[in-house]
């Protein structure tokens, strides 16, 4: 049964907000934590290089650069083509210029740029239009300064860092300034950016379905009606849920469990990097500076060498470190060393970036999948509770049930017995009046010496072979009890299946029509008394007719008790035909096989277990299949019965349609009596307006609706239906006893 859907998106709206909320912010405070980091590492790449640019500048040919028209000079170009070889062996450097102080002014001394000479910022000795504030904190600090923050002059946006090229004496005589371009230090930025778009629609998505599959179990402690139908795949597709989220979180802390190792190791490399480069460096600043360094510095910076793989320029450095002079090419090795220990650096906090930015993703993966798993977790706690109040409730009105038709069984003015393995289950108490037995008999013995001895032989045979194959059988023999009249009986059987498909027992049904075999003697014996005698015959004939047909109509109730839902389906079915058939104008005996066909159109499906006629849920195609014989079982039957033999087309072809997609024979559009139209047409009226077990019933509009529909595709007959339609609403819908008991139904 469905609930009412405005209370569930009310609460699922309710909890999307939160959801979204939680998820929204984690996925902010994630990327500007990335985009920081990001920055950070910027900085940090662009105060490095400014650190080794610096170191392989020569103090003494910056300070001998004072005029303009020194551009042709050596210590000019020389300066500059390392400046021009730096910023071709780095991808984000877009200018890297020396500036040095002329007076009470900086100035420009050597420019390089990507761009080539017109690119560039300056010409020698130009004066520097501002002066940064990290320029002046390098310079006072005699230390490197970077900033995440980007500024902006007429060349554009920049991110600068700045570095003090420190003479022998200690003294800054000028300062390196390398700037990346925004527009190559934003395509980081843009990449963590489309990742944080995917990231967030990750999250969005995730949000909405956590809430709208948390929203059923809140909504539906607010009503008493389920949410959901039960369902035999519900069950599995919440343990799969479960069993997913347990393999999803297993498999997501094995792999945090790896980075956070791997960041550990990253972490002390880099920490051992970063100290190596310190440490060279102030080796060279010795060298510059025209002293040695102590013994315990070149032991330490062995061991940092050692550590982050460049154990082999230990030695080259120990080596000049003992030079009392070291020229330029000592220097540029130096540099070297260190570029290269440099670019393991960058690569490591890369590295290591990357693997934080992973372990961040994750532990939000982490956190949605806890999430989906205790939801799952309270999903499957209250299904389980669910089903065993179902299960519950189940049983006891199946118990109910059985004990309604047994009774109506019991009270059955014809006898009933079952035949089951060799031998007689189940008897009614008209049956055992007939035979004049108190207990059920569990062999046939006690029937076989109930039957006249002439009779015997025959009908035990008839009765056997017929249960052995699990064919129908109809057979008349007499009963002789003691003291008491001979009675002459009609007993009819007919097998039952189970959802397998196999007869397991046989249903019999014994009608007593002594009264007739009577009747019939006495006007054989009274040819004096003819016409009084006719008119004693045509009561006994009239009264068998009455008796069959009422035996008819206790299996049509018989079947409809099975379901409180089906109940007066029969009747109503038959009452709406032949309004139909009084308004084409049918005779009276086209309307009396119409009436009785009708009446017991369904009577076949006493021959379908009961757990698939009351089912609530949808039928499988094999139950579907078990439904469907019930035509040929209701033809089974009666097919026996003179006086419904006219209507056997009724009770067969009733599900047929013109346009042969119906069942069991597949007729379409001639094929198909008037009477055969008429019935269906009245069937599905009556199925759609009536209140059934998994449903209510719909209201006319919608009903005729549906019909014309299947009248325009010549499922049904449209002039029939069009006929119809007036007739229903002349006549209106007959009203379903929904709620009343099954005996009273019957």
């Amino acid at each position: 049964m469905e609930r009412k859907s405005i209370s569930r998106f009310a609460v699922f709206i309710t909890l999307a907000i939160g959801f979204l909320a939680l998820g929204l912010t984690g996925a902010y405070i994630i990327y500007t934590g990335a985009r920081e980091t990001y920055y950070a590492q910027v900085a940090r790449n662009l105060k490095s290089i400014a650190e080794l640019t610096a170191l392989q500048m020569d103090a003494q040919a910056i300070e001998s650069l004072t005029e303009p028209n020194q551009t042709s000079t050596p210590e000019f170009i020389s300066q500059t083509q390392k400046l021009e070889d730096i910023i071709q062996n780095s991808e984000q450097i877009t200018h890297i210029s020396v500036l040095k102080t002329i007076g009470p002014q900086y100035h420009f001394v050597v420019d390089a740029s990507t761009l080539g000479q017109d690119g560039s910022k300056s010409q020698l000795l130009d004066p520097a239009e501002e002066i940064p504030t990290d320029l002046i904190r390098a310079v006072t600090n005699k230390k490197a300064t970077s900033s995440i923050i980007p500024h902006t002059d007429r060349w554009g946006t920049w991110y600068s860092a700045f570095a003090p090229i420190i003479n022998s004496a200690g003294e800054v005589v000028a300062v390196v300034n390398v700037d990346a371009s925004s527009d190559s230090v934003d395509l980081g930025d843009q990449d963590i950016l489309l990742r944080y778009r995917v990231t967030l629609g990750i999250a969005i998505v995730a949000c909405l379905a956590l809430a709208w599959l948390a929203s059923g179990p809140v909504a539906s402690g607010l009503s008493t009606v389920a949410i959901w139908s039960n369902t035999p795949y519900r069950r599995a597709i919440i343990e799969g849920v479960i069993v997913l989220a347990i393999l999803g979180l297993g498999f997501e802390v094995g792999l945090s469990f790896t980075r956070q190792n791997a960041l550990n190791q990253g972490a002390k490399h880099l920490a051992l990097s970063q100290s190596a480069v310190q440490e060279l460096n102030q080796v060279t600043h010795n060298l510059r500076s025209g002293y040695r360094s102590s013994k315990q510095d070149l032991t330490q910076l062995k061991k940092s060498l050692q550590a982050t793989g460049h154990g082999q320029a230990y030695d080259f450095i120990a080596k000049i470190n003992e030079q009392p002079e070291s020229n330029s090419s000592t220097f540029e090795s130096l540099f070297n060393t260190t570029v290269s220990i440099s670019k393991d650096i960058n690569d490591l906090t890369n590295q290591n970036a990357d693997l934080q930015q992973a372990q961040s993703n994750s532990n939000i993966r982490i956190l949605f999948g806890v999430i989906l798993l205790s939801l799952s977790t309270v999903l499957l706690a209250r299904y389980s509770s669910n089903l065993d109040r179902t299960i519950n409730k189940t049983v006891v009105d199946s118990n109910s049930i059985q004990a309604q038709l047994s009774s109506l069984v019991e009270n059955l003015p014809v006898g009933m017995f079952v035949l089951e393995n060799k031998g007689i289950s189940f008897t009614n108490a008209e049956w055992k009046f007939q035979i004049g037995v108190t207990e059920t008999p569990n062999n046939f013995e006690t029937l076989s010496k109930s039957i006249h001895p002439d009779d015997r032989e025959s009908v035990m045979e008839m009765i056997t072979t017929s249960a052995k194959e699990a064919t129908p059988f109809d057979i008349q023999y007499r009963i002789v009890k003691p003291n008491a009249p001979v009675l002459h009986v009609e007993t009819r059987g007919v097998p039952v299946y189970d959802n397998d498909g196999i007869c397991r027992r046989m249903i019999a049904f014994t009608i007593d029509f002594s009264a007739a075999v009577e009747a019939k003697s006495a006007l054989e014996g009274a040819y004096r008394e003819v016409e009084h005698k006719n008119r004693l015959l045509a009561d006994a004939l009239g009264e068998l007719e009455h008796n069959l047909e009422s035996v008819v109509k206790a299996l049509v109730k018989a079947v409809e008790a099975k379901d409180p839902y089906t109940a007066g389906h029969s009747e109503r079915v038959m009452q709406y035909s032949l309004w139909l058939g009084e308004a084409i104008g049918l005779g009276p005996y086209e309307q009396r096989i119409l009436e009785l066909g009708t009446l017991v159109h369904d009577v076949g499906k006493i021959g379908i277990p009961d757990a698939i006629l009351t089912k609530p849920d949808k039928l499988t195609d094999e139950e579907y299949d078990i439904i469907k014989k019930h035509p040929e079982y209701g033809v089974n039957i009666i097919g026996s019965i003179e006086m419904f033999k006219e209507c056997l087309p009724i009770v067969r072809w009733h599900h047929e349609r013109l346009d042969g997609k119906g069942y069991p024979d597949g007729l379409k559009g001639d094929e198909l009596s008037i009477l055969v139209r008429i019935s269906a047409i009245a069937d599905i009226f009556d199925a759609m307006t009536s209140t059934r077990a998994y449903r209510t019933g719909m209201d006319l509009d919608k009903v005729l609706e549906i019909m014309n529909g299947l009248a325009e595709r010549q499922e049904i007959d449209p002039e029939l239906f069009s006929t119809f339609c007036q007739v229903v609403h002349t006549r209106g819908i007959i009203p379903q006893q929904v709620l009343q008991e099954p005996w009273k139904a019957a």
